[in-house]
């Protein structure tokens, strides 16, 4: 029983972790965001999983058009379940959208430099991966 809770733990205090090292995320998180983590753990959602939609849902904010209006922060980690169900659903390669975790975790506090660094560092990892049509897909949440 004790194994268990220490893996539950885990995986919540992981997943808090990834979410709060993105950029546009809270200081802290909420208990929200912790009951969020539960769910997520007790559903057998996998931390690759969780952490593939995190990254690809802040690519997404990242690559937008300058154009576009700008985007308020991110609030909860309630805002990345809708990407956690489409990574679950569409036959995409971890590789496709996983950046080593070092690069991840430079986002909170990055210039806009680095965030450009960062941005065509994914789309050079996805562009290797996967053909052009299903890159511009993959990275705006749409499926072809």
């Amino acid at each position: 029983m004790k194994g268990a809770t220490n893996e539950r733990e885990e995986y919540v205090s992981r997943v808090l972790s990834l979410y709060l090292g993105l950029a546009e995320t809270p200081a802290r998180s909420s208990r929200l965001d912790r009951r969020l983590a539960e769910e997520l753990y007790e559903n057998q959602i996998g931390l690759e999983e969780v952490e593939s939609a995190m990254i690809l849902a802040s690519a997404r904010r990242l690559l937008r058009s300058a154009n576009a209006p700008k985007l308020g922060p991110i609030r909860s980690l309630h805002y990345f379940l809708p990407v956690i169900d489409e990574v679950r659903s569409v036959p995409v390669s971890a590789d496709c959208i996983a950046i080593p975790a070092r690069q991840t975790r430079r986002i909170r506090g990055a210039t806009f430099q680095d965030l450009q660094s960062l941005t065509g560092y994914l789309q050079e990892a996805v562009a290797k991966k996967v053909g052009g049509v299903q890159i511009h897909a993959v990275l705006h949440g749409r499926q072809h």
